[in-house]
């Protein structure tokens, strides 16, 4: 599960593209196809995760295809 996100169209970044600054999301999509990704050692870093949007209510997944580490921690919520 993605908490506290921004969400985007554009594909995993290389790693000189990564931002300077880190927005605070409030978006939420429920992640599938993670078995790939070895997510635990995400925790708790700011990543950008790239992947197919499902829509649907109440919540909406995201297929995972990629997943970019770009900051050691997440930005604090607003």
């Amino acid at each position: 599960m993605l908490t506290g996100i921004t969400s985007s169209s554009a594909n995993a970044p290389p790693a000189a593209d990564k931002p300077k600054s880190l927005p605070a999301g409030k978006n939420q999509f429920r992640l599938i196809g993670v078995s790939e990704f070895n997510l635990p050692q995400h925790k708790d870093h700011a990543v950008i995760v790239k992947g197919l949007h499902i829509k649907a209510t109440p919540i909406g997944r995201l297929n995972m295809t990629s997943v970019t580490t770009i900051a050691p921690s997440c930005p604090a919520a607003r």
